[in-house]
C-alpha cells in the first residue's frame, strides 16, 4: 500500500494496470456492456481506486503549486528550500529515497506554513505603521515573528540535510549531519570541507570495523554504531524542534543549563541537568549481570520495533554499543490501544533501586484559585522523559537488545521506577519560578494547565503571560507536543481527564470518558458469562479515575469489580476469564442508567455558613439503636432511638451499626435540618468508617452503604465519618489518644508585641486555630477565646470554617501552613479580616493569592511585617503532643493583616517582598534584604 500515500507510486500503479493485457480485455468488455468475470471486476475496481486516490493526492500536493492556498501561502517561494528541485519530484528506482521523500514533503509543508506566517506578519506591520500599540501587543507580534523566523530556519536546515543524505548516501549523509549540527549549518566552502572530511571518516570507520571483525572471525554489525558520543551530544544543536517527526531530545536540558541556574535551588536537580541522573542501588551493590529475552509481543511486531528502535537512536534516547552491557532488559509492545507502543520493561532492575515515595500535586488547590474571568490553556511535553539524561555510569544497567545488537539508554526510559520522581522534581523548579511570578499552574507529570486573568480571550496582557511562559519552556529546552496542547485561551478545557468549565462554574466528566465507561460497560454485559479480567480492571480504573468529580460513588459502585479482581488473582492471572456476579451486574447497570445523573459538581461551592457542620453520635446495641445530634446554629440538640427488626438483630455488629447510622440520618433530617450541610458521624466501630467511605465485599453491607450514599446525594449532604474508641462518651480519654502534629504556636512574646499594632490598634478577640492549652487571645474577663478542631474546655466553637461570627471579631490566625489557601478563600467569601502568620513559600499554590505578581503583596494585605527568625519563633504546644522544640525555621516568616472587610481601611504599609524594589516606600523598623529560603 505504499502507492496510497505517494502520488508518483500511485501514477506508476495506474500505468502498470494499463499495461496488463487482462485489463485491456476487461475495459473493452465493460465498454461493450458485457458481463465481467470476478478477476475482471477486481482489476476494474483496482483501477478505479488508484485513479481516485491519485486525484486526492494531487489535490493535497497543490500546496507546492499555489492552488487552494491563502494569499500568503501562494506567495511563498519554494525555490528557497534546499533540495526542492530533486526530492519533491524524483525517486530512485530501488526505493531507497522513499523515507527521505516523506520527510521532505513534511518539511516543505512546515516551510510553507512558517513562511506564510512571516509574510502575513510583515503585511500586518506595514498596516500598523504609525499606530501606537500597547506594549503587550508589540511583545506578542515580536514573539510570533521570532517563532516564524525560527520555523523557516529549521525547515531550511532540515531540507538541506535531507538533500545531503540523498546525494551522499545514508552513512556519509548522516555523518555530515553531525558535522553540520556542530557548525550551525555552515554553507558553501565550509560545507564542502565538512563533506570531504565526513567521507574520509566513514571510509576509515568501515576499514577499522572490517579489520576488527576479521580479527574476531565474524562480520556482524559492520557499518553500525554511528551514534554521537555523550560529549558530542552536549555540544550539538538539535536537528529539528517540535514540528519535525523525529526530534533529537537528548542533551537539550544540559544545553540550557545556564538558564536553569538562574532559578534552580536544588543542587540535586542541577546535577541531574548538567551530568544526568545517576542510579542508586540498595546497599550500594550493583545488580548482577543479566540478559532477559524480549517479550513475545516484540517478536510479533518485528517491523514496528525495528522502526521504533531506530527512531529512539535518532532522538538520542538510545545508543548502540559494541559489547553486551551489564544489564539487558526486555522490550515489549502494547497493542491494546489504537496504535502500537514500545514498552521498556524495567521491573527486574527496579527491585535493586533506591528511590523515595512521593505524591503528585492534587488538583483541588488549583481549582480553588480559579475565577470566572480566567482564561485557561494547557500544554504537554513531547517525549518528556527523554529530555532528562541518564548519567554515563548508569547506562550499562539500562540496556536492551534487538536483532543481535545492544543499545544503552542515554535518557530516562519509561518503565524505570525513579523516572517519574526525577522528572517531577525537575519540573517543580520551573513551576516554582512561575508561581513566584504570580502565575497559577497545575503540573501533573508532563501536563501543565494554567489560569490567567483574561476578561476577553484575546486580552493582550493575558497573551503576554502566555508568551512569557512558552518562552521559558523553550529556553529550558523542553519540546512541546502541539497536537496534545491548547496554546490559546478558553473558558473550558479537559486536564488530566477532568473537565473544567468556568462559564458554567462546574467540574464535569468529559464526554470522551463517559463514552469509554459506557462502551466498557456494554462490553462487560455482552461478555458477562465469560469476562476477561483485564476488561473488569479497565472498568474499575475508568470509574475510579472520575473520583474527583463524582466523589465516593466511584468507590461504592466499583466495589464488586474490585472484589472479583482480588478473588480471581488468588488462583489465576490477568489473562483469566471469569463469570460475572449479581453484584457486578448491579454496578454495571447503575453506570448505564443513574451513574452519571450527577456527572458534574460546582467549582465555587458555598463556604462558611453555607456548609455548616452537623455532628451525629451513634451507637447500636443488640436490640436497638440510639443517637444524638449536637446542638448547632441549625437547631437544638436532638435525641434518636428505635428498635431493630428481628432479622437485623441476628446480623453482625457492623451491619447493626450501619443500620443505626442510616436510620439516624433519616430521623434527624427534621424540617431539612441536615440538607445542604456537612454531616460528621462518630461511632465506635472502625469497620463502619471504611464501609461508608469505600463499600464492602459483603453484599448486605454494600447495599446498606449504597442506601446511605443515595440518601446523602438526594438531600445534598456531604457525609464523613470518624471512629472513636468504645468509651467515646468519655471524650477527654478519647481525645487524649489523638496526636496532633500541628500542636505548635507562635511565641507569646511576639504576639504581645504585634497584638495592638498589626490590627490597626485593635486588640484581637478570637484565636481561630487553637486549643485550651495554646490559646493566645483572652476576653475582658480573662477567659480564653478560641476555636478548636475538637471539643475541649473553653472552646467557642468547633470547626473554625463553620463559624459565622468572623466579621464580629478581630481574628488571630496561626493556622497549619497547608490550610493557608483555604483560609484566604474563606476570608474572601465571608468578607472578613484576620491577622495571619504565613511562611514565604513561593512553591505553594496559595502563594499567588498573597503575591499575585511575584514581588508585591496583594491589595487584601493592609499591613505586614517580617518576623526575626530564631529558635524561639515557634514553640511546641503546651500539651507536648509535638515532642521536642520546633527549632530555627529555614524560611522567611511574615505576619500579615489580610482584610476583605470594607469597614477596615487600608494601611500605609509597604507591599514589596523583595529587597530592591524602587517603587516601594520602605517601612521603618522592619528587616529587609534577606534571600528567599524555600521550605520543602
Amino acid at each position: 500500500m505504499e502507492w496510497f500515500t505517494d502520488p508518483i507510486l500511485c501514477q506508476r500503479r495506474i500505468d502498470d494496470l494499463h499495461a496488463q493485457p487482462a485489463y485491456a480485455t476487461a475495459f473493452a468488455a465493460f465498454q461493450d456492456g458485457e458481463d465481467l468475470s470476478q478477476p475482471q471486476m477486481k482489476l476494474m475496481r483496482q483501477m478505479e481506486r488508484a485513479t481516485a486516490r491519485l486525484a486526492e493526492l494531487k489535490g493535497l500536493s497543490q500546496v507546492a503549486s499555489g492552488d487552494r492556498k491563502r494569499p500568503w501561502e501562494a506567495a511563498v517561494d519554494l525555490t528557497q528550500l534546499p533540495g526542492s528541485d530533486r526530492l519533491e519530484l524524483t525517486r530512485n528506482d530501488d526505493g531507497k529515497d522513499k523515507g527521505l521523500r516523506k520527510q521532505f514533503l513534511e518539511t516543505q509543508h512546515h516551510f510553507v506554513a512558517h513562511s506564510a506566517s512571516q509574510l502575513a506578519l510583515n503585511d500586518a506591520k506595514k498596516e500598523l505603521e504609525g499606530v501606537e500599540l500597547p506594549e503587550t501587543v508589540t511583545l506578542a507580534l515580536e514573539f510570533l515573528s521570532e517563532t516564524a523566523e525560527k520555523g523557516v530556519a529549521r525547515a531550511k536546515a532540515r531540507a538541506k540535510i535531507l538533500a545531503l543524505v540523498s546525494d551522499k548516501g545514508p552513512e556519509v549523509g548522516w555523518k555530515i549531519c553531525e558535522k553540520l549540527e556542530r557548525k550551525s549549518y555552515a554553507d558553501d566552502e565550509e560545507d564542502e570541507k565538512l563533506m570531504r572530511k565526513a567521507e574520509k571518516e566513514v571510509k576509515a570507520e568501515k576499514m577499522h570495523a572490517a579489520q576488527a571483525a576479521a580479527a574476531k572471525g565474524r562480520t556482524k554489525g559492520l557499518g553500525r554504531g554511528l551514534e554521537l558520543s555523550e560529549e558530542e551530544i552536549g555540544e550539538a544543536i538539535p536537528l529539528c524542534e517540535q514540528d519535525v517527526p523525529v526530534p533529537r531530545v537528548a542533551g537539550r536540558l544540559r544545553e540550557r543549563a545556564s538558564f536553569w541556574r538562574t532559578f534552580v535551588r536544588s543542587s540535586y536537580v542541577m546535577s541531574w541537568i548538567e551530568r544526568g541522573f545517576n542510579l542508586k542501588f540498595k546497599d550500594g551493590r550493583a545488580p548482577p549481570r543479566v540478559h532477559l529475552p524480549n517479550h513475545v509481543s516484540a517478536v510479533r511486531h518485528t517491523a514496528f520495533v525495528t522502526d521504533a528502535v531506530q527512531e529512539c537512536v535518532l532522538m538520542g534516547a538510545l545508543r548502540e554499543v559494541p559489547s553486551k552491557p551489564r544489564v539487558v532488559l526486555p522490550l515489549m509492545v502494547d497493542d491494546s490501544r489504537d496504535k502500537l507502543r514500545l514498552i521498556f520493561n524495567g521491573k527486574w532492575l527496579n527491585a535493586f533501586l533506591i528511590f523515595p515515595k512521593f505524591k503528585y500535586e492534587h488538583l483541588q488547590p488549583f481549582v480553588d484559585l480559579l475565577r470566572r474571568d480566567d482564561g485557561l490553556f494547557y500544554f504537554d511535553y513531547k517525549s518528556g522523559y527523554y529530555h532528562v539524561d541518564l548519567h554515563e555510569m548508569s547506562r550499562t544497567y539500562v540496556a536492551v537488545e534487538w536483532q543481535g545488537r545492544f543499545f544503552e539508554f542515554c535518557v530516562l526510559p519509561f518503565g524505570l521506577a525513579p523516572a517519574c520522581w526525577v522528572f517531577t522534581k525537575i519540573n517543580k523548579e520551573l513551576v516554582g519560578k512561575w508561581r513566584g511570578l504570580g502565575f497559577r499552574v497545575h503540573p501533573y507529570v508532563d501536563d501543565f494547565a494554567f489560569a490567567v486573568r483574561a476578561p476577553t480571550l484575546t486580552d493582550p496582557s493575558a497573551l503576554a503571560v502566555l508568551s512569557r511562559i512558552m518562552r521559558d519552556v523553550r529556553e529550558a529546552g523542553w519540546l512541546v507536543s502541539e497536537s496534545k496542547s491548547q496554546l490559546f485561551f478558553t473558558r473550558a478545557l479537559v486536564h488530566i481527564g477532568i473537565g473544567i468549565d468556568l462559564e458554567g462554574g462546574v467540574l464535569f466528566v468529559p464526554e470522551k470518558a463517559l463514552g469509554k465507561i459506557r462502551a466498557c460497560v456494554s462490553d462487560l454485559l455482552r461478555l458477562f458469562h465469560r469476562l476477561p479480567l483485564r476488561l473488569v480492571a479497565k472498568f474499575a480504573g475508568l470509574v475510579n479515575a472520575q473520583w474527583f468529580v463524582l466523589g465516593g460513588v466511584t468507590r461504592l459502585y466499583a466495589r464488586a469489580a474490585a472484589v472479583l479482581i482480588a478473588d480471581t488473582l488468588t488462583w489465576g492471572s490477568w489473562a483469566s476469564h471469569v463469570p460475572g456476579t449479581d453484584a457486578l451486574r448491579t454496578e454495571l447497570e447503575f453506570w448505564l442508567t443513574d451513574g452519571f445523573r450527577r456527572h458534574q459538581r460546582g467549582i465555587w461551592e458555598p463556604r462558611g455558613a453555607g456548609l455548616q457542620l452537623e455532628t451525629v453520635h451513634a451507637d447500636t446495641s443488640e436490640v436497638a439503636w440510639g443517637s444524638w445530634l449536637e446542638q448547632s446554629f441549625g437547631g437544638p440538640e436532638l435525641l434518636g432511638h428505635s428498635y431493630l427488626t428481628m432479622s437485623d438483630r441476628l446480623k453482625s455488629s457492623t451491619l447493626r451499626e450501619l443500620r443505626g447510622i442510616f436510620d439516624s440520618l433519616r430521623a434527624f433530617d427534621v424540617a431539612g435540618r441536615l440538607r445542604g450541610k456537612r454531616v460528621l458521624v462518630i461511632c465506635d466501630n472502625q469497620a463502619v468508617h471504611f464501609v461508608i467511605e469505600s463499600g464492602s465485599r459483603h453484599q448486605e453491607l454494600q447495599e446498606l452503604a449504597l442506601a446511605v450514599h443515595d440518601f446523602c446525594a438526594d438531600h445534598g449532604v456531604v457525609l464523613s465519618s470518624l471512629w472513636m474508641p468504645r468509651e467515646f462518651e468519655a471524650r477527654a480519654d478519647a481525645l487524649s489518644k489523638i496526636r496532633d502534629h500541628d500542636d505548635w504556636m507562635v511565641n507569646p512574646a511576639i504576639f504581645r508585641w504585634a497584638d495592638p499594632w498589626i490590627a490597626g490598634g485593635w486588640r484581637h478577640t478570637r484565636d481561630r486555630f487553637a486549643t485550651d492549652k495554646n490559646c493566645l487571645v483572652f476576653d475582658s474577663a480573662g477567659a480564653p477565646s478560641f476555636n478548636s478542631a475538637w471539643h475541649c474546655p473553653g472552646t467557642s466553637g468547633v470547626d473554625t470554617f463553620g463559624q459565622t461570627d468572623w466579621r464580629k471579631h478581630v481574628n488571630w490566625c496561626n493556622p497549619p501552613f497547608r490550610m493557608i489557601g483555604r483560609l484566604l478563600l474563606f476570608l474572601q467569601a465571608e468578607r472578613a479580616a484576620a491577622s495571619i502568620v504565613a511562611p514565604v513559600w513561593t512553591f505553594q499554590p496559595w502563594w499567588v493569592l498573597l503575591c499575585p505578581d511575584g514581588v508585591h503583596l496583594a491589595d487584601c494585605v493592609v499591613q505586614w511585617t517580617e518576623l526575626q527568625p530564631s529558635a524561639d519563633t515557634f514553640l511546641p504546644g503546651l500539651g507536648r503532643a509535638n515532642e521536642g522544640g520546633v527549632g530555627l525555621p529555614d524560611f522567611r516568616v511574615l505576619l500579615l493583616r489580610v482584610s476583605f472587610d470594607e469597614r477596615e481601611p487600608a494601611g500605609p504599609g509597604p507591599r514589596c517582598t523583595l529587597g530592591g524594589c524602587m517603587a516601594c516606600d520602605w517601612g521603618r523598623g522592619m528587616r529587609w534584604g534577606l534571600p528567599f529560603m524555600q521550605a520543602s
